[in-house]
């Protein structure tokens, strides 16, 4: 115990101390035949997850398949464990070539497993599965379609696998290969048919028909966002992306919570949290006002939020389903029921009452009034770098005040407001070009603004 508690940098000590807390409640918690039985399925499971971490997330998933809640919950899971290991664990998309009925081990990563994509039945997976292992790896979609039984693996099932990109593999993109589906299940069963009927030539030997070849629809490419939406459909959550990602600067930066961390701060402390709105319930308090209940998804998990009548009132512009908002409010207790009938339990969880709720593309202008840049050490002194960062910052002609923040050996940290002809926008192309000189987490926006003529021995103010 002690000697995993040093790889996750807790000291043998930290872990002995808490040992030794446990130890005595254990001998009246539970009933010692209890008690045995759990100490041993724990020692096991933890055994398993911590020698063979990918075997035991793909059981973990595969006993899950149907539960699109949780299979997210364990890819992102995979994610926290390959911080701890040499090499990650990448959860690999589903493949109609490569993936069996089940998650399975592939190398170092997970291949995603077909009965975990929606409307795949399970005698269509058999189906599949036993068209490959028959005649090898899949080479178009015809060829998949005249392979599988189409009688079983009906146009429901292909599409939703083309949804969930297992054909990403072969030629064309998802909005060419569900846009040629009719047309190529059409020949594929035709050709089907011809076999069943074994159409003989002209000396009584069965005749191998030739077969028409079907073009791929010249259909437009799915927008980045058509695809996230689509593989949620299919699969329950986003694999390829999320549509959070392009929000990355706003989650870093003007957030203090995520769903995973939102149970750490005590009950009433203000906090801010970003997310998409998977769900909205609206509803009524007892004196008539409306209010709404939020489901919040960001990249770790869900978040519960409840919007009171005032809050509400200020902010129902921005609540509506999908929409990507940025929350501030208070850390609150919920009380959630999770399974049904004899299984269902009840579970504290925490979430957030909301005060202000924003559209996130309003979070940048509203919230930040300056651009800070962090000079490291070894360029502070650099008048190469500096003069080029004055030029960029000259050229930029931005609405935020420009703050540096220079690391010196002499003087420690000093810090300087930029006079207005240095101001820069923040998100921007200036940006970017600021980071490849001093490195990609070199900026960041604040809402602090030095006032001039402030007297503090660590700050200037640069003309």
């Amino acid at each position: 115990m002690s000697s995993r508690c040093s790889v996750k940098s807790s000291s043998t000590e930290e872990a002995e101390k808490v040992f030794d807390y446990l130890e005595p409640f254990g001998r009246y918690a539970f009933n010692r035949s209890h008690t045995v039985a759990y100490a041993i399925l724990s020692y096991q499971t933890a055994y398993l997850k911590t020698h063979y971490p990918r075997e035991f997330m793909a059981s973990m998933m595969t006993g899950e398949s149907a539960d699109s809640d949780k299979i997210r919950k364990y890819i992102a899971e995979c994610s926290q464990l390959s911080e701890y290991l040499e090499t990650p664990i990448q959860v690999l998309p589903p493949d109609i070539s490569s993936s069996s009925k089940d998650f399975t081990v592939v190398g170092d990563d997970i291949r995603f497993g077909l009965a975990a994509v929606k409307n795949v039945s399970e005698i269509a997976l058999e189906a599949i599965v036993e068209a490959r292992e028959q005649g090898g790896s899949f080479k178009s979609l015809q060829d998949f379609c005249e392979r599988v039984d189409t009688k079983v693996v009906n146009k429901r099932a292909i599409e939703s696998l083309i949804m969930a990109g297992a054909f990403d593999a072969l030629d064309g993109h998802r909005a060419q290969q569900l846009a040629s589906l009719e047309q190529t299940m059409k020949v594929a069963q035709s050709a089907q048919q011809d076999r069943e009927k074994g159409q003989m030539g002209l000396f009584g030997a069965v005749e191998e028909m030739p077969i028409t070849q079907v073009e791929l629809a010249d259909a437009p490419e799915w927008s980045h966002a058509d695809i996230l939406r689509n593989e949620k459909e299919q699969l329950g959550f986003y694999l390829s992306g999320h549509p959070l990602e392009q929000y990355d600067d706003i989650m870093k930066y003007y957030t203090t919570v995520t769903s995973q961390t939102l149970g750490e701060p005590p009950n009433g402390t203000e906090v801010y949290a970003a997310g998409q709105i998977v769900s909205l319930r609206l509803t009524k308090t007892k004196k008539g006002d409306p209010m709404a209940i939020l489901v919040v998804e960001d990249l770790e998990g869900t978040t519960d939020v409840v919007v009171f009548p005032e809050a509400y009132k200020a902010s129902r512009e921005a609540i509506e389903e999908d929409a990507v908002v940025w929350i501030r409010g208070n850390v609150g207790e919920n009380r959630r029921r999770n399974g049904g009938g004899d299984d269902e339990i009840e579970e504290d969880t925490h979430q957030i009452l909301a005060e202000e709720i924003l559209p996130i593309d309003a979070v940048v202008e509203r919230l930040t009034s300056a651009v800070e840049v962090t000079i490291p050490e070894s360029d502070a002194a650099n008048q190469q770098k500096l003069d080029t960062l004055r030029n960029i910052c000259v050229r930029a002609k931005g609405d935020h005040d420009l703050i540096l923040r220079l690391l010196t050996p002499k003087y420690g940290e000093v810090i300087a407001q930029c006079s207005a002809r240095y101001n820069i926008s923040y998100p921007s192309q200036t940006v970017s070009e600021i980071e490849a000189l001093f490195g990609s987490d070199s900026v960041k926006p604040s809402n602090r603004t030095i006032r001039v003529g402030e007297k503090t021995s660590s700050m200037s103010y640069v003309e």
